[in-house]
């Protein structure tokens, strides 16, 4: 499970947005992360609070399995480590059990795991460094589970780390970025509240423009999720024709018969990130409709401009993030195709009408492959032009 797959973006545009539209936003910044990109079901969170009780129950060592496994796999982790003043161990430790205590309250994780990721930054962790420590926890997470390590499991913990590390690296993003802010000129925290109220906009007529473009394009990702909605379904038919195939051959299909269940297990979790992506839509969307009304009436709302733009750039990156993620599962959907395929041909004629069925799911794999591609795109389209309004509404 790499960071890319995961989906999170690497670049700075949310950072840079932020500090286009005001200085002084930090804890309401990370908190919308939590509360609106948060991508952790309650079902999710239930699951890591549960299993990681279970280790702390045992013998309360992943802290100290996290940080043996990052110094094992990366020397410069290493180093950091063995640098590290105190006792180390006890403050991830605690680290651990804060977030996960807290994963329900939003107002306790955010700040706290912000503060994280600058002390990180500032003990010489940098960006590639999050991927040693994603490795890190999930070898600490099979030592101390072990069987217990179920998929479902497995997803719940990584949900969680792409929301916390995330909160962390921009955090470290935005502390890079701190100079720049600090070289302005100092203003009074009751004068910015000011600036945000009653600060005249550039011509709105420009403004709503942009933000019309933006509702077509996210009507547009809409399109194709709906594409790739399909195409599960499809998958989901093809799995079970496949159980019934491999039924019909006896004992030498039994091993199709696994692989069928592999796909029918792909399609669903395709589906329900699928029904991700129409979440970040709608959120859009209504962030957007939200957006306009504010432009024709400033009394529109509890939120300023600049917070409705922030918390779009956080919607974006979602749907970004799950389309990589369906990303993801059309690349193991292939796989699986590809190796049924040669396991068929491998049984001669009894593999025949399997082989067919392999075929046709590698095909829809690769129209899922092609579907995300093209939301990635309208993602990268949709951060640029979220970027050009933020500076016009700055």
């Amino acid at each position: 499970m790499s960071w890319d797959n995961l989906g999170v973006s690497r670049d700075r545009f949310t950072c840079q947005a932020q500090f286009i539209i005001v200085l002084g936003m930090r804890r309401r910044r990370y908190l919308h992360i939590v509360q609106k990109g948060m991508p952790v079901t309650p079902d999710q969170a239930e699951l890591v609070q549960r299993t990681f009780g279970e280790i702390s129950a045992t013998d309360g060592a992943l802290a100290e399995a996290v940080l043996y496994n990052s110094a094992a796999l990366n020397p410069d982790v290493s180093t950091l480590i063995a640098s590290a003043s105190g006792d180390l161990s006890q403050a991830v430790s605690d680290a651990f059990t804060h977030v996960v205590s807290q994963i329900h309250v939003p107002d306790s994780i955010a700040d706290y795991v912000a503060g994280l990721g600058e002390k990180l930054f500032d003990h010489g962790v940098v960006d590639e460094h999050y991927a040693t420590f994603e490795q890190a926890l999930n070898q600490g997470l099979v030592q101390a589970l072990q069987d217990a390590l179920t998929p479902e499991v497995r997803d719940a913990w990584a949900s969680c780390w792409m929301m916390f590390s995330g909160i962390m690296r921009e955090a470290a993003f935005c502390r890079m970025d701190a100079p720049a802010a600090a070289a302005a000129p100092a203003v009074p925290s009751e004068e910015i509240a000011v600036v945000e109220e009653t600060a005249p906009l550039a011509d709105n007529s420009e403004i709503v423009e942009q933000a019309h473009k933006l509702l077509t394009e996210v009507d547009t990702i809409n399109d194709v999720a709906r594409q790739i909605s399909g195409v599960a379904k499809q998958t989901n038919l093809l799995a079970l024709n496949a159980r019934i195939e491999a039924a019909r051959t006896g004992d030498a299909g039994a091993g199709f018969a696994v692989v069928a269940n592999d796909v029918k297990d792909l399609a669903q979790r395709s589906s329900q990130a699928t029904e991700g992506v129409y979440v970040a839509v709608k959120g859009m969307n209504d962030l957007i409709h939200a957006l306009i009304k504010s432009l024709d009436d400033p009394n529109h709302g509890d939120q300023s401009v600049g917070d409705q733009i922030i918390a779009l750039v956080q919607e974006i990156e979602n749907a970004g993030s799950m389309s990589k993620n369906i990303s993801a599962i059309a690349s193991e959907t292939n796989m699986l195709a590809l190796n049924a395929t040669i396991e068929a041909n491998a049984a001669g004629e009894r593999g025949k009408g399997f082989a067919v069925i392999a075929g046709e799911v590698k095909d829809l794999a690769n129209q899922t492959s092609s579907a995300t591609t093209e939301i990635n795109t309208i993602v990268e389209n949709l951060n640029n032009m979220a970027l050009s309004l933020a500076e016009l509404t700055a």
